[in-house]
This record gives structure tokens, C-alpha cells and sequence, in this order.
């Protein structure tokens, strides 16, 4: 789409840089209902349907492992959690519920999770200034980016939870997930850099 154009390939001779672009949206989330379902997203890489119905249980915080049930694929993908996304997760309040971002129950909506956020969508599309922008374009944008911190296609395409196929799906029975907590662990350290800069200035 446009905005994954946008979100990390901006037009040549734009004076507003990727990180620039990256930075204003996440900003622009704070205070709205995705302020910590985007940075969640954008450290995971998981599907915004995956992230709004996760549940406490999902995750193994001493192992570092999110556990997605019922993924698209058709199985559980064994995700390992970067420090941001253990940051992230951390300063998510806790409620009753057993839903890390549950839903606001009322006559027209029974569902116990966050449903599809498009209002905090396009707040956050008019105080950013990034229009034409979805939750599923920061999905596209990291897988973008992994290879760039060093991870190979096979590995980015694993942290999604894509099936890989062939002979490979086979035989192949590793969980690899080690490689990619390297991979996403390299990806948060280039997002905290974007999106955090001043708190890693040195002094």
C-alpha cells in the first residue's frame, strides 16, 4: 500500500526521512487505544488479529516465548520475545481480564478482546501526518527491515510465521528459534534507535 511505501521507503528528494515517518506514527499512538498494540506489533512483526487477541497465557515471560494459537498457517508459532517487546509488554496495565488488550463489552460488541481499532487508526493518521496507513503495513515494514539487521529471508519469513515449502517443511522439523530471537533482538535495537534516540545519546 501507500503507507508501506511510505513507512519505510519514502519518495526520492522527500525531506521526511523513513525514521522520521516511523517516529511520528508511534508518537502520534500515544494515548490512543493502540498505544501499545503498535510498538507490540512493530517488534514482533505478529498479525494485528494475533496481537489484539493475545492472552496473558500465551506467554512464557522465563522462557521468552509467545505462543500464537490458530495462526492463519493453521498452527502455533513459537515467537521468541526481544527485550522490546518484553519492554512493551511490561507496560501494558493489567486488568481482571485475561486478555492483554481486552475488549469493551456493549450491545453491538461481545467480543472479549480489542476489536479492529480503525478510530485509533485515524487519530493516529491525523496527528502524524502519515495518511493511508494500516496496522498490517508495520507487519510489512519489519519484514522489510529484518534482512537489513542481518537476518536471512528464511529467518524473516519464520518470525512471521510463514510456512516455508517444499522438501523443507518435510524434513525440516528445527524450531530456529534462536535465530530469530537474533533477528528480532537486532530489529529492536535499530527500533529503539529510530524510536528512541534520546535515550540512547550517550550522557
Amino acid at each position: 500500500t501507500a503507507a508501506d511505501a511510505t513507512l519505510h521507503a519514502p519518495k526520492e528528494g522527500d525531506a521526511t526521512t523513513a525514521a522520521d515517518v516511523k517516529r511520528a506514527v508511534a508518537a502520534a499512538a500515544n494515548g490512543t487505544a493502540i498505544q501499545h498494540l503498535l510498538p507490540l506489533i512493530l517488534h514482533t512483526a505478529t498479525r494485528s488479529h494475533e496481537a489484539r487477541s493475545a492472552m496473558w497465557r500465551d506467554f512464557d515471560f522465563e522462557e521468552r516465548l509467545w505462543r500464537i494459537p490458530a495462526t492463519k498457517a493453521g498452527i502455533t508459532h513459537v515467537l521468541p520475545l526481544s527485550q522490546g517487546a518484553l519492554r512493551v509488554l511490561a507496560e501494558v496495565p493489567r486488568t481482571d481480564s485475561e486478555y492483554v488488550f481486552p475488549g469493551h463489552y456493549s450491545s453491538r460488541s461481545k467480543v472479549p478482546h480489542m476489536g479492529p481499532p480503525q478510530a485509533a487508526v485515524e487519530i493516529v493518521a491525523d496527528k502524524s501526518g502519515v495518511a493511508d496507513w494500516s496496522l498490517h503495513d508495520l507487519r510489512r515494514t519489519v519484514r522489510t527491515r529484518l534482512p537489513e539487521v542481518g537476518a536471512t529471508p528464511d529467518i524473516a519469513e519464520r518470525v512471521l510465521g510463514h510456512v516455508l515449502g517444499g522438501m523443507r517443511r518435510v524434513y525440516d522439523r528445527h524450531d530456529y528459534v534462536p535465530q530469530m530471537m537474533q533477528a528480532l533482538e537486532a530489529w529492536g535495537q535499530e527500533l529503539d534507535r529510530i524510536l528512541r534516540p534520546s535515550v540512547l545519546k550517550p550522557g
